[in-house]
């Protein structure tokens, strides 16, 4: 599994969290970018992210009450009718509803984005 760093821009309005395959500093073609960000408005604590699987993303944010938000972002495969394509998206899910069981537990408020 590879894992990807985070980077963050600081702008005047938002912070920009994003992963990405590409550096920042090289010169290349195409989309330089091409993965995955989230955008933060300025005064959200952000506590935490981090990817789950290369397919699903998380941050963590302060609500202000003491409590946090879980924000899922997440990317399902299409299906090809591949038996792979069946078992990934079945692990997938596992992996969504074991997230959701966790977060119930700790009485977390979960918000998913597909």
């Amino acid at each position: 599994m590879v894992v990807h760093e985070f980077n963050i821009i600081d702008t005047l309005n938002f912070n920009i969290l994003f992963t990405s395959e590409f550096s920042l500093k090289d010169k290349g073609r195409g989309r330089p970018y091409g993965d995955k960000m989230w955008l933060v408005k300025k005064g959200i604590n952000i506590l935490a992210c981090y990817e789950l699987r290369r397919n699903i993303m998380v941050i963590s944010v302060e609500l202000g009450n003491g409590k946090s938000l879980q924000i899922y972002g997440v990317w399902l495969k299409f299906d090809n009718n591949s038996s792979q394509s069946l078992k990934d998206f079945q692990s997938n899910l596992l992996m969504l509803e074991s997230e959701i069981k966790n977060n119930i537990e700790k009485k977390t408020t979960i918000y998913y984005n597909g």
